[in-house]
């Protein structure tokens, strides 16, 4: 019976590990279970326990930051037997690197594919901070000032001081693993990284990594991985190559990573999307602003 047994050993087979979680585990791959969910296990590594949890999968599920993925015999295993405080084993094969590329695109491909994200996200569809996606577009929603992208080119003391208040309320800010405000955030610093271009290379990034510090009392541990991550660059595989689409305006490829992307929680894939679309909006405004001159860079 499982409730005689205090803890049960696992030996799983990896087949993959990214980059992040593969310098964490120790040589023999020792780790101890922190939670089971639907599609897979978080652990914490023995020689590292107070660090971010490391997700474990079968494949198909996409790939995040810190990953291990294993056998579908394996995963299936230790989904039905396995319980947080059980030790699991992995031997470590492949490593695999989830780093954004630098690219670069055109304001008009950029734009024809901003009117295709717009088209996966109902007005009315309900993000995960219980607000309709309608009401976060809208230039008057609460923290809109967050993405704005004029602070960025004039930085001040007092923008940045504006932004980091703003920061802390939003990060953390809705229910699950991953709250929606995170997710946001995630989607914003996903497209500023794939592209050499936009505006917020520094301020935006400088901003959110001044607040790393406090991740672990404003937000939850698994969110705080992406959080972290995101600050370097490194994102999930579904999340890359829809920033791919972008950059080269490929609509089947664009399509085919916002439909994998919706499929991510109960409403995170949704709420990473309404962040790259706030982000380019943003962007592209400041840019046709600054172009035609139609406003100062203040009145935005």
């Amino acid at each position: 019976m499982r409730l005689q047994q205090k803890n049960i050993v696992f030996h799983l087979k990896a087949l993959g590990v990214s980059d992040e979680a593969w310098r964490r585990l120790a040589v023999d791959g020792a780790a101890e279970i922190l939670s089971v969910f639907r599609r897979g296990i978080t652990i914490a590594p023995l020689n590292d326990h107070n660090g971010r949890p490391i997700f474990v999968s079968c494949p198909g599920e996409g790939l995040l930051p810190e990953h291990v993925v294993v056998t579908k015999k394996d995963c299936e295993a230790i989904l039905a037997h396995g319980r947080p405080g059980d030790t699991v084993f992995f031997t470590k094969r492949h490593r695999f690197r989830m780093e954004m590329p630098s690219l670069s695109a055109s304001a008009q491909t950029i734009d024809e594919s901003l009117k295709l994200l717009e088209q996966f996200v109902p007005s009315n569809g309900m993000t995960g901070l219980n607000i309709p996606c309608g009401e976060v577009l809208d230039d008057a929603w609460e923290w809109s000032e967050v993405f704005r992208c004029d602070w960025d080119k004039l930085p001040s003391w007092e923008t940045e001081e504006r932004r980091s208040v703003l920061l802390q309320r939003l990060i953390g800010r809705g229910h699950g693993s991953t709250p929606a405000g995170d997710d946001m955030l995630v989607g914003a610093m996903a497209y500023i990284a794939v592209n050499e271009k936009a505006l917020a290379h520094k301020t935006f990034f400088n901003t959110i990594r001044a607040l790393e510090s406090k991740f672990p009392v404003l937000t939850t541990s698994t969110s705080e991985v992406y959080l972290h991550w995101a600050l370097h660059r490194v994102f999930s595989s579904d999340i890359i190559r829809l920033m791919e689409g972008i950059m080269s305006g490929d609509r089947r490829k664009i399509e085919r990573n916002i439909d994998a992307l919706l499929r991510h929680g109960a409403t995170s894939g949704l709420d990473t999307l309404v962040g790259i679309i706030l982000i380019i909006r943003n962007s592209q405004k400041y840019c046709l602003n600054v172009l035609f001159g139609q406003r100062s860079l203040l009145s935005l």
